[in-house]
């Protein structure tokens, strides 16, 4: 697909709408797990996350997947405490 079409916030609204049917029942409550093949694409969707952070009252976390059994306890607990909370491991 073409660059500049906007994949990485459609990816973003896509997290949004699991967490909003997530936190409703409508689907069970999962991390969500994305993968990618090049780093700059994990940077870049990093950078929309974070705007995104700033202006929402969802909060997207994310989280190296190496690192991630190490942060899940943490990362849930913290989770747990807000609405609009979901984990992202990466890689």
């Amino acid at each position: 697909m073409a660059t500049g079409l906007a994949k990485t916030l459609v990816i973003v609204k896509i997290i949004e709408i699991l967490s909003k049917l997530m936190s409703r029942g409508e689907i069970p409550n999962k991390e969500i797990l994305m993968l990618t093949h090049r780093d700059d694409l994990l940077e870049q969707l990093k950078l929309h996350v974070d705007e995104f952070n700033t202006i929402g009252d969802l909060t997207i976390n994310l989280h190296e997947l190496r690192d991630y059994n190490d942060v899940r306890y943490f990362a849930k607990a913290e989770c747990a405490k807000r609405t609009g909370c979901i984990l992202l491991p990466l890689r």
